[in-house]
């Protein structure tokens, strides 16, 4: 696969959603161990509208580790690095 052009957007696109996707699902499961400190009663509501939230979107959440992985591979076999060069993150 090409590093540059339609290809190298797509990728560039892929991680960027994927990567969101998994920050706000840790950044969810933080912010509801956090409430733990508060008391074990309001983590229990935190865990409800965590899993209310997130239980429906379980498929989505595999699909992006799983894609953000593939992505991440790609990116260290091209590069040797599991960082992306600038030439795979211009449209």
């Amino acid at each position: 696969m090409p590093t540059t052009g339609h290809w190298g957007w797509i990728i560039a696109v892929t991680r960027l959603a994927t990567g969101l996707i998994l920050f706000f699902y840790v950044l969810t499961h933080n912010l509801n161990h956090g409430l733990g400190l508060i008391s074990l009663s309001a983590m229990e509501s935190g865990r409800s509208v965590f899993l209310g939230f997130w239980r429906p979107l379980e498929l989505l959440l595999l699909l992006a580790a799983l894609l953000d992985g593939a992505a991440r591979s790609r990116c260290a076999a091209v590069n040797r690095s599991w960082s992306p060069s600038r030439s795979t993150m211009r449209p």
